[in-house]
């Protein structure tokens, strides 16, 4: 399933003008900024077993909570990796987005890194 947004005429214009400038951008200073997340009470209640047989499994109890990660991505691996306590909200994520700093940031060129972010790190909700 895709985004219905993809369609809308500011939408389809933006992501033509990133496939543009893909073209002339040194990947090796492209930075992704981008989050996941895991909730414990999204364990399966219900599984499948053979006929006859239960099904037996262990799953923590009454720890229901959401762990955020962020991270950036850049051509060469992860960088900057934070584990946060809770589900992200707009503080969080533009401390993450203004003050990571690549490992590497004091050896690379002069050339400024080009950062693009997720909808969720950009929506600052």
């Amino acid at each position: 399933m895709n985004a219905a947004e993809q369609h809308r005429d500011d939408v389809v214009e933006k992501r033509e003008d990133w496939k543009k400038l893909q073209e002339h951008v040194d990947v090796k200073k492209l930075v992704f900024l981008d989050e996941t997340w895991a909730k414990t009470n999204m364990t399966p209640t219900h599984g499948r077993a053979e006929i006859g047989k239960r099904v037996i499994d262990f799953v923590p109890h009454g720890h229901w909570k959401t762990t955020m990660f962020l991270s950036a991505l850049r051509h060469d691996g992860l960088v900057a990796p934070l584990v946060v306590d809770g589900p992200i909200n707009g503080k969080k994520s533009d401390s993450f987005a203004t003050s990571f700093r690549p490992p590497n940031a004091a050896t690379t060129s002069n050339t400024r890194d080009i950062t693009k972010l997720t909808k969720l790190l950009h929506s600052n909700t």
